[in-house]
């Protein structure tokens, strides 16, 4: 074997110690991630358990108008202003960054 093969072979053998290095911190950072990912993986579930069953969806729209109709009117109305007002202000770049500088 000539230097430059060995020279390549030990380049090699450190890289590789130095990718499973890597791949053991990543993998001490993703348990601190966990239980976060986990939620997600939870709320995605569910909304795809509710896509395919929009009917459990529809009937407890049906039962809250029935029970309260005074409040899911109230909410329905605050619901759509507040989408007129982000779509209105949303476009304007002063209050685009207004707002990124209280959120973020």
């Amino acid at each position: 074997m000539n230097s430059k093969a060995l020279e390549l072979a030990l380049k090699k053998q450190r890289v590789k110690i130095a990718s499973l290095r890597l791949r053991e911190e990543f993998l001490v950072h993703l348990e601190d991630i966990s239980p976060a990912c986990h939620t997600a993986d939870q709320f995605y579930k569910g909304a795809v358990w509710l896509r395919q069953h929009p009917q459990i969806l529809i009937g407890a729209a049906i039962a809250l108008i029935v029970a309260k109709p005074k409040r899911v009117l109230t909410w329905s109305r605050r619901i759509v202003s507040s989408r007129k007002l982000f779509i209105k202000f949303g476009r304007n770049a002063v209050f685009s960054s207004i707002l990124a500088k209280f959120l973020f």
